[in-house]
């Protein structure tokens, strides 16, 4: 039996990122944000974004993020940040995290025209600094065709003998998803997919978190399915990812995806793997829905995603793999209060974040259901537990 500590430390975890109720200083948190105007709230948030805890952090983040009625310098604000943070925090995992809400919410199409000037500046400043140059390249790939004035700068760069290989099969997908229409870079991306090596991982991980597959040829969708017949490889994790992208596109991937996840399963090596598979097997084949992600949230056990650290593959998830079906799907399931599920689908939520904030009135629900009241020191245990989990 899964004890109430474990599902409330849970339930903890998940209002923190869909909730996003930011924390004054005395007084009622909700009466604190009805006294304060729109502009000294959004400025509350922004200095936050100085905060040494990187919650406070990484929530300041979204609930910029959010909220719709900010004006158009947020993503600029959002962009400096993430130029900066590395300079100015410690380089932890969970930084990374934060950088990748950010590069999502800058990305956003209402957000792209203000933020693509001061990114191809940033560019040609950056290239020296090798993780801020990849998240800037990230961020051109998730922008589609509207970065496609940046193809001159990318072509440069690709054929600069300084540009380091893998860099350069980053670029590859980042021209092809903003519409740089080239038989030779298909061509290249295809024969790096090939390598199964760093090569290979570089462009799937790119393909994964840029979220653009349109392009991908049938070629390239049979050699990530061939992938599958490895599954404790990294290469075939993301690999999946990308398969789930498409979508039915890549049914035919849908036997090698079952027997991916039940192997992972099965495996001593404990890793995410099995996550990426179930959803991804969700994507391509909605009559596995269900099954696949029962298997996936009983695996996770009692303390969700508290025994996983691979924030970034689980972002990859959250943002290219999840859509409204699957968090229908994730309702369902809690909505069962199956005590092996349920911890599993409220820290997904938690993951998902403010993307899962229409279900939020589901989660006080569930909240207010649990019988008797916790005691101070068990109340302290589980924001110590929530907290490593987090940290």
């Amino acid at each position: 039996m899964i004890q109430k500590t474990s599902v409330l430390l849970v339930l903890f975890i998940v209002l923190t990122t869909t909730v996003f109720v930011y924390p004054q200083e005395g007084g009622s948190q909700n009466n604190e944000q009805d006294k304060l105007t729109q502009k000294a709230r959004r400025e509350k948030l922004i200095a936050a974004l100085e905060s040494e805890n990187w919650v406070v952090r990484r929530r300041a983040v979204l609930e910029l993020s959010a909220d719709n009625n900010f004006d158009s310098d947020t993503p600029k604000i959002l962009l400096k940040y993430m130029l900066s943070a590395f300079a100015r925090v410690e380089n932890i995992p969970q930084e990374e995290l934060i950088i990748f809400d950010v590069i999502m919410t800058i990305t956003q199409p209402s957000s792209r025209n203000a933020v693509l000037p001061d990114i191809l500046k940033a560019l040609e400043s950056r290239s020296s600094e090798p993780k801020i140059f990849l998240y800037l390249l990230l961020s051109l790939g998730r922008m589609g065709k509207t970065a496609k004035e940046a193809i001159p700068y990318l072509e440069k760069k690709l054929g600069d003998s300084k540009t380091d290989a893998g860099i350069k099969d980053i670029i590859r997908v980042v021209l092809a998803n903003i519409g740089y229409e080239s038989k030779d870079n298909l061509s290249a991306i295809l024969k790096a997919i090939n390598s199964e090596g760093p090569t290979s991982l570089a462009i799937l991980s790119t393909l994964g978190f840029t979220g653009s597959c349109d392009w991908v040829t049938s070629e390239m969708t049979a050699e990530l399915t061939k992938m599958l017949d490895k599954p404790d490889s990294d290469m075939a994790a993301f690999g999946a990812i990308v398969l789930g992208i498409l979508g039915k596109k890549a049914s035919s991937a849908s036997e090698k995806l079952a027997k991916a996840q039940k192997a992972s399963m099965e495996s001593e090596n404990y890793s995410s793997a099995f996550i990426i598979y179930g959803f991804a097997l969700a994507k391509i084949n909605p009559e596995k829905k269900e099954e696949a992600l029962d298997a996936v949230f009983k695996k996770l056990g009692p303390y969700g995603f508290g025994n996983h650290t691979d924030w970034p593959a689980m972002f990859m998830v959250a943002e290219s793999l999840i859509d409204k079906d699957i968090i229908n799907q994730i309702i369902q399931i809690i909505s069962k209060s199956d005590a092996e599920l349920l911890p599993g689908a409220m820290s997904m939520l938690g993951v998902i974040g403010y993307r899962a904030k229409d279900v939020t009135p589901q989660l006080l629900k569930i909240i207010s259901n649990f019988n008797g009241k916790q005691e101070p020191e068990s109340q302290r245990k589980i924001t110590e537990l929530a907290a490593q989990t987090l940290g």
